[in-house]
């Protein structure tokens, strides 16, 4: 627990500072950035506080770490709430509720990367539960928040689903929801489809 602890408060660390994940964030307050700036370290640090706090069932070290962890939520929350907007005629765009776009991986490519929204959520979802378990006032809205993006990152999954290039009766699932699959087929790595099923995006 000693040496959980230790490593716990030096993500808080990364919470300081003015650089926040390499994307188009209109600010880095309140986001982790402990490694190289990928949209999705903010929800990896989360996760980790969260199965921390799950496993250990330590509810004061969760209290004490609050305003941090809160404050991360409500980053991801406000970055999230720039992307919900609506086209001319009126419907919701592909990319509403995501993150807004960024760097997801060790690729210098900015996009509307799944990779970015299931790791996101994910920590924001098992944020949720951790409070949940600890009866803490915040777990109504951390839940809310947690399922409001689980809906949004389902349609725009559905709503990016292509043909297959090299066989159109099977389905193109995006890494990035505006890719041209027939473009990026060389050269993709599938991290949408990995991390919808790593994540719980989607169960197995």
């Amino acid at each position: 627990h000693d040496e959980t602890r230790r490593v716990l408060d030096y993500f808080l660390t990364t919470q300081q500072g003015e650089h926040g994940p390499e994307g188009d964030i209109s600010t880095a307050e309140g986001s982790f950035r402990p490694h190289i700036h990928w949209m999705c370290e903010t929800g990896a640090i989360l996760r980790i506080f969260a199965e921390h706090a799950i496993c250990s069932g330590d509810v004061a070290g969760l209290r004490q770490d609050s305003p941090a962890l809160l404050k991360a939520a409500q980053w991801i929350q406000n970055e999230r709430a720039h992307t919900k907007q609506f086209d001319s005629d009126g419907n919701k765009v592909l990319h509403y509720g995501l993150m807004p776009p960024g760097r997801a991986t060790d690729w210098p490519n900015f996009g509307y990367f799944i990779f970015t929204d299931a790791y996101t959520w994910q920590g924001l979802d098992r944020l949720a539960r951790a409070y949940e378990e600890a009866k803490l006032p915040e777990a109504e809205w951390l839940r809310k928040e947690a399922d409001d993006y689980h809906r949004c990152i389902i349609d725009a999954i559905n709503g990016s689903i292509k043909p297959h290039p090299l066989d159109p009766s099977l389905k193109w699932v995006s890494d990035e929801i505006y890719e041209n699959p027939a473009e990026v087929m060389a050269t993709t790595i599938y991290t949408g489809p990995m991390s919808i099923l790593n994540s719980g995006v989607l169960s197995p």
